[in-house]
């Protein structure tokens, strides 16, 4: 198989089959490259690197955002 050129092409591979940590682990190291890379004039077009920003708060969201208290769960802590 041909190796990825470009970055979203990249991502997708590096995340490829990983636990939703991990993943979100690859996509901040590879926005950081990104971001210094752009820092000296070279590197993916920002589009890239927003497109990957929404993924990563996409996985977040999708598994390991924080669980929302409903006002029907506060009665039940308030009356206990």
């Amino acid at each position: 198989m041909a190796e990825p050129i470009f970055f979203s092409e990249k991502l997708a591979r590096a995340i490829e089959g990983k636990q939703p940590g991990e993943q979100l682990d690859i996509i901040a190291g590879m926005i950081a490259e990104a971001e210094a890379q752009k820092a000296v004039g070279y590197g993916p077009p920002r589009s890239d690197i927003y497109a990957a920003r929404r993924k990563w708060l996409a996985i977040y969201d999708a598994h390991l955002a924080p669980v929302t208290i409903t006002s029907k769960d506060k009665e039940s802590c308030v009356s206990s």
